[in-house]
This record gives C-alpha cells, structure tokens and sequence, in this order.
C-alpha cells in the first residue's frame, strides 16, 4: 500500500495566509484604502486601456496592413 512518506511541513505564516484568503468576506471591509483600490482597478486602469487603445498615435489603417479588400 501507499504511504510511508516525509511528513510534511508546514508554515504557520503560509497557513494563517491561506486562511485569511479564503475567509477574505469575514474580513474585508470598505475604508479608504480599500475604496481607492477597488477604484483604480474597477475604473482607472480600464479608463486608462481604453485611452491608449483609442489614441490616434497608436491606431493603425486596416487597408494599409491588409492591403485592399478582394472583389
């Protein structure tokens, strides 16, 4: 049968990490931190792709990396 192997250590930091990932709704709250960071990810950063996705500098011409559409 299997078995008979190392025991495995384990970290007491790496542990009490895990469990506060996985419990993170019985300790997250909304404060100030919090609201900023949920803010620049949920609305800036996307804001921010969106701008330099649209920006003229950047966007090229599909006829000129294509050439002309086929008849």
């Amino acid at each position: 049968m299997a078995g008979g192997g190392p025991q495995l250590l384990f970290d007491p930091a790496i542990e009490k990490w895990f469990n506060m990932q996985e419990n993170t709704h019985h300790y997250f709250k909304f404060n100030r931190r919090t609201t900023t960071h949920v803010l620049a990810l949920a609305v800036a950063f996307p804001l921010f792709l969106y701008a330099g996705a649209s920006a003229k500098k950047f966007q090229m011409k599909f006829k000129e990396i294509r050439g002309a559409p086929r008849q």
